[in-house]
């Protein structure tokens, strides 16, 4: 049908870009949404995808989610052998209309016209048949009309049209009732469309259309579904505006995922080069965690001046100290060349320069531990490895100075 022509296109345009796009025959709508949801699938946790028409919405399809209106919309044709005599519903009355397979979206959606209010009344037969079937009763006049969801150029209407005779009806009040259900829509059918030499339609005529959906069971990864909205883009060149310009009308709510490829005009950047990481991490959070990193590394970098800054305030501290002590003449670059230690060889002193070469100790692990630390960004931990070489330098002079005093 029109379903499985649509996704053998999307098939052979993915097969083209070296992506994999498996297009699956079923029996429509119903058999698409039934298998969405069967245990089987689900269980299997297959990827899986499918076209419905749109007003098909059940409470039983909660777990269902769309992902896109398809730009190209169905018809809803109703077919008679007769012309009617007149475009008011009043000529219904007593009818026999064929409403399409039992259960199927053509069904739901007859069901649902005739069981609006003021249509309701008018006393009718619904039966349900197979489109073959239908047009069979049609043409030995077992049915008085035959209602149709199909493509507007399917070679089916054309045939019923130009090989079997069979007349288009349309209606009054096909605008009110797409008020009513506004999942449908308007559209002509301009006159001489389907045999311009015959004339037919004899005048332009109000169809009833309604949008194919694609929906999916929530088993498809956020990669998935860009990689499909990417390929119905590239084939359909007003596929993102037409949905950023589409109500929601099917009952189904909108695909997280395929909101943000419309909102960002296709695929983002990390959908484009990374679409494993956006499978993992929601696109919001991915913003959020880029963000927590950037303030965590500006944390870290103001920490390390930080620290560094202490490192080097104390190293001065102690050097000072060592001047107050031994006075300003002392060069600390050959304090154990100083000669003059007589008066600095009491214990006092030597207690005093003790707790200095302590407390230098203490700074150059601590210079140490902070080189080695996770927290210092890559290439900052120089700043202390010239710290602990200053200090070094200055353990080993104290050192000999020491000796010498206590020598």
């Amino acid at each position: 049908g029109n379903y499985y022509a649509i996704a053998q296109q999307i098939e052979s345009h993915a097969k083209r870009k070296k992506a994999h796009i498996k297009n699956v025959s079923t029996k429509g709508s119903l058999d698409n949404i039934q298998k969405l949801l069967s245990k089987e699938m689900k269980k299997k946790h297959e990827k899986a995808f499918a076209f419905v028409q749109n007003g098909m919405k059940k409470k039983s399809y909660k777990d269902l989610s769309l992902i896109a209106h398809l730009p190209i919309s169905e018809t809803v044709f109703f077919l008679s052998k007769k012309s009617l005599q007149s475009a008011s519903l009043k000529v219904l009355r007593g009818k026999r209309i064929g409403i399409g397979p039992s259960g199927s979206g053509i069904d739901m959606l007859a069901r649902q016209i005739f069981n609006l209010r003021g249509i309701k009344d008018i006393p009718l037969k619904l039966t349900n048949h197979s489109f073959a079937d239908q047009l069979n009763l049609l043409i030995t006049n077992k049915l008085d009309i035959a209602m149709f969801v199909i493509a507007n150029d399917a070679t089916f209407i054309d045939q019923a049209i130009n090989k079997y005779k069979l007349k288009l009806l349309s209606f009054d009040i096909l605008k009110a009732v797409a008020k009513r259900l506004p999942f449908l829509a308007i559209k002509k059918i301009n006159k001489g469309y389907y045999n311009p030499l015959l004339n037919i339609p004899s005048e332009e005529i109000s169809v009833l259309t309604v949008d194919t959906l694609i929906i999916n069971n929530g088993t498809a990864k956020r990669s998935d579904i860009i990689g499909l909205l990417s390929t119905l883009s590239e084939l359909y060149p007003n596929f993102i505006n037409h949905n950023k310009n589409k109500m929601n009308y099917s009952g189904y709510n909108l695909s997280k995922d395929a909101q943000d490829f419309f909102d960002n005009q296709g695929p983002g950047i990390f959908d484009r080069y990374v679409p494993w990481v956006a499978n993992y991490v929601p696109l919001g959070n991915l913003v959020q965690l880029i963000m927590a990193i950037s303030i965590l590394f500006n944390a870290m970098n103001f920490l390390n001046r930080f620290r560094l800054w202490r490192v080097d305030a104390i190293r001065m501290k102690l050097e000072n100290s060592l001047y107050e002590t031994f006075g300003p003449d002392i060069q600390l670059d050959e304090i154990d060349k100083f000669r003059n230690i007589e008066q600095y060889q009491s214990e006092e002193y030597i207690n005093i320069l003790e707790e200095i070469i302590h407390d230098f100790t203490l700074l150059k692990n601590r210079s140490r531990k902070y080189s080695v630390s996770m927290l210092v960004p890559m290439g900052q931990e120089m700043g202390y490895r010239y710290q602990e070489s200053l200090i070094q330098k200055r353990l080993f002079l104290l050192y000999n100075f020491k000796d010498k005093l206590t020598s």
